[in-house]
Order: structure tokens, then sequence, then C-alpha cells
């Protein structure tokens, strides 16, 4: 009899296991809390401190009345705090390239910089001449 269940392979969540909870705040900061998996089932799990079953696939608990999750579950703060990061970055890089930003003016070695960092190709019109 052949046993097909790889036995390395640890489940993507397991009671016991810490995880934290990242809290959408309509006009607000969200709320980041500490909560411990006490029941895992096949496609949803609990935590304690929260009633709601969250999807074991996404780890996001999904209200099936709205579009949107209502809150995001991750294996480490340091995860919430590199999206947040993330979305930081992103914002204010975009105010540098915003027309709404006019002070923010790049010289073009700047802007070729950039381009070669995020792999933009430039024509070089120098080339040609």
């Amino acid at each position: 009899m052949e046993n097909n269940i790889k036995k390395t392979e640890l489940p993507t969540v397991f009671v016991g296991q810490v995880l934290f909870r990242e809290a959408n705040r309509r006009g607000g900061s969200p709320v980041i809390t500490e909560h411990t998996v006490n029941k895992v089932g096949i496609k949803y799990f609990g935590c304690t401190g929260i009633r709601d079953k969250i999807l074991i696939k996404t780890l996001r608990h999904e209200d099936k009345d709205f579009f949107s999750y209502d809150f995001q579950m991750y294996r480490t703060m340091e995860e919430i705090l590199d999206k947040n990061e993330e979305i930081s970055l992103y914002d204010d890089i975009q105010k540098v390239f915003s027309a709404y930003h006019p002070k923010n003016k790049l010289s073009l070695a700047q802007l070729r910089n950039i381009s070669g960092i995020i792999g933009i190709t430039t024509i070089n019109h120098n080339q040609n001449k």
C-alpha cells in the first residue's frame, strides 16, 4: 500500500500556529492583532478571538455579501510591515512623477538612471548625430 502524502510538507495552517490579523478600517489606519489557530478544516480555519471562518487558501475572511474582504491574516508581523512599506514607497514614488507635483522635476540623467533600474529601454537621440 502506497502513501501519497508527502510527510515533509506542512499544512498551510495548523492548530497552535500564531497568525497576525490586519483589519481594514474605513478612513483609519489598520489595526494589527495576534491570534492563535484553534481549529482547521478542509477549506476554512478558526482563530481565538475571531468568530468568523477564514479561508485557508488566501488567509482572508471574505463576507459573501460584499465584494471586498474584511480582514487579512499574515504568518509574520514582518509580512505586514513589508506590505505597508511597499504601499508607502509606491505612493511616494508616484508623487515624484505626478503632474500635480511640478517642484519634483528630475533631470534627464536622473530619469535615465531610474529607467535603467526599473528596466525601461530608452532611445538615445544623440546616437544619430
